[in-house]
């Protein structure tokens, strides 16, 4: 594995995420240049989401995008769901295809580290509200 990619897992282990997205869309092609147009909406959304980081990955096949996302609340009490991310992004709750909530940031480590082929990673972006 790239060795900046496990300096970034390490990195991203420092913060108290909340729930982890795979975000697989169907009709707009994830790209570099409108992923943080549609994730900022995840922030504006009144949903108590304070940040969240993401990761393109190319798919098996290379014609498409799907992301990995990690968001964090802070102190916030919602517990936004599926629904209420794919409304935020203005897509249909189908492409939200994984929706979980970590055991620990170790778990977000090892997620970051085995689940997202990085020599398939195309982008990634760290936003704030």
């Amino acid at each position: 594995e790239p060795e900046w990619f496990t300096k970034y897992g390490r990195f991203l282990e420092q913060y108290p995420w909340d729930t982890v997205i795979v975000h697989r869309p169907y009709k707009v092609k994830l790209n570099e240049y409108n992923a943080e147009r549609i994730y900022n909406k995840i922030l504006k959304a009144k949903l108590g989401i304070e940040y969240l980081w993401y990761a393109l990955e190319l798919d098996r096949d290379y014609n498409w995008v799907h992301s990995h996302i990690l968001t964090c609340q802070g102190d916030n009490p919602l517990h936004p769901n599926r629904h209420d991310i794919a409304k935020a992004i203005k897509r249909s709750v189908s492409e939200i295809k994984y929706f979980d909530h970590p055991e620990s940031q170790q778990a977000i480590a090892h997620y970051c580290s085995k689940s997202i082929s990085h020599n398939n990673i195309i982008g990634y972006g760290f936003l704030y509200k």
